[in-house]
């Protein structure tokens, strides 16, 4: 069985994907690969979980390995693929990750899936899918013991036990990468352009006084999603945008998220507050007390971002008054023409 729900074998810049959906051209290529001790492979199912346009795909494998005789194992596993990326890098930094600190036995719980190889015929590395439920699923139902300081903690992990890196995301990155998105945000709806306007400045103004401090290997996308739980393990998916940059900006982000899951969810942005402290206090008890400003202004750079993915985002266009209402607070902008 072959799903693409999100019509990424039509993506232009991606046109490997289809081909990594092909049992007959994947099939092979994953026999090849040492993790898997295979004689051979069969796709039962392949489907494709997430798609970023132009940039990323993700397709969850699930295969039956033969591996001689009657001997077969179930095994389900995460193909990536990136635009312009041979898959090569990507398994590379995992591999180091893995087989460092992050492995699925480390002492203090915190891993990444394992690697399984790279397929740069088909510009994809995979890994092993590993079970567990994204962090966001506790936050007001079942209790996990100390999740927001275990969340904290990953995120120190991701920054002082560093893999090395080429890519660098720097606050000039970060503030470039706003304006994009508020550009099209006024784009999509000129009524804004106005307050988007006095929002972009006030994110500005904002960055301006964050300070420089000497950069660590970051997660770059680290919210609730990428982190799962399983019987009390924490493990840390998606380092598509690992990079050398400010580590505040993981925690951040993070809290961003949670701000805006409550927000959007409940119609209150302090749902989750009590959550979000707790993350923000255990990573400044492990990395220094002196962050605490940048950490609150790259959520509030964060949130700014939430505007630009209401509008784009299917079933969020609702919330993007809300969000902009709380980013201008946040900034302390009075006017709202």
């Amino acid at each position: 069985m072959i799903l693409d729900p999100f019509g990424a074998c039509a993506d232009p810049k991606l046109p490997c994907v289809a081909a990594a959906l092909d049992p007959l051209i994947v099939e092979p290529e994953l026999a090849l690969l040492p993790r898997l001790r295979a004689g051979s492979v069969h796709v039962r199912r392949a489907r494709v979980t997430r798609h970023k346009l132009h940039r990323r795909c993700a397709i969850e494998y699930d295969l039956v390995i033969h591996q001689g005789g009657a001997k077969t194992e179930a095994y389900t596993v995460i193909g990536r693929i990136r635009a312009r990326h041979d898959g090569t890098e990507d398994f590379a930094r995992m591999e180091a990750l893995w087989s460092g600190a992050f492995g699925e036995h480390s002492h203090d719980g915190i891993s990444v899936p394992e690697p399984i190889g790279a397929v740069p015929s088909l510009h994809m590395w995979l890994q092993r899918k590993v079970p567990g439920h994204p962090a966001g699923d506790f936050l007001n139902g079942r209790a996990v013991a100390a999740l927001p300081e275990r969340i904290a903690e990953a995120a120190h992990k991701i920054h002082t036990r560093s893999v090395p890196t080429l890519r660098q995301h720097t606050l000039i990155d970060e503030l470039a990468l706003l304006e994009t998105y508020l550009a099209e945000v006024t784009r999509r709806d000129p009524r804004w352009s106005s307050r988007i306007a006095h929002v972009l400045e006030g994110c500005r103004r904002l960055a301006a006084g964050i300070g420089a401090v000497a950069p660590a290997t970051i997660h770059g996308d680290f919210y609730h999603d990428q982190v799962l739980v399983h019987d009390g393990r924490v493990s840390v998916v998606d380092f598509d945008l690992y990079a050398w940059g400010d580590p505040a900006l993981d925690i951040g982000n993070f809290v961003a998220h949670l701000t805006e899951l409550g927000l959007r969810t409940a119609g209150d942005p302090r749902l989750l507050a009590a959550y979000e402290g707790r993350i923000v206090d255990r990573f400044l008890q492990l990395g220094g007390r002196a962050r605490h400003h940048a950490i609150a202004a790259y959520t509030t750079l964060t949130l700014a971002r939430h505007i630009y993915l209401s509008f784009a985002r299917p079933g969020r266009s609702a919330t993007a008054q809300a969000v902009l209402e709380l980013c201008e607070d946040r900034l302390g902008l009075a006017s709202r023409v």
